[in-house]
């Protein structure tokens, strides 16, 4: 454990950071989870509300830096060719 003042604080600050990186990380995840249901239920009106919102989600957390920028493009890439393929489908 931390003795000086100083360490005590940033050993506070990043327990907050913490946290807050976690909650965001869960956040996007659920997000995520949220899209891929919907493709599987094929629930054409739904899916892009869920997309956008994902997306959203996706790039906030990534521009904060709690995911690296490709690894964010990354996902982003690959819901929406999951969107893609489930729009094509039920034509």
């Amino acid at each position: 454990m931390a003795t000086h003042k100083s360490a005590m604080k940033r050993n506070k600050q990043n327990l907050k950071k913490n946290e807050r990186n976690r909650n965001a990380k869960s956040e996007m995840r659920s997000a995520m989870k949220d899209l891929r249901e919907a493709a599987a239920s094929g629930k054409k009106e739904d899916l892009q509300k869920k997309f956008q919102a994902a997306q959203k989600l996706i790039a906030s957390t990534a521009s904060r830096g709690v995911i690296a920028a490709t690894t964010g493009a990354r996902y982003i890439s690959r819901l929406a060719s999951l969107v893609g393929k489930t729009v094509s489908k039920t034509k």
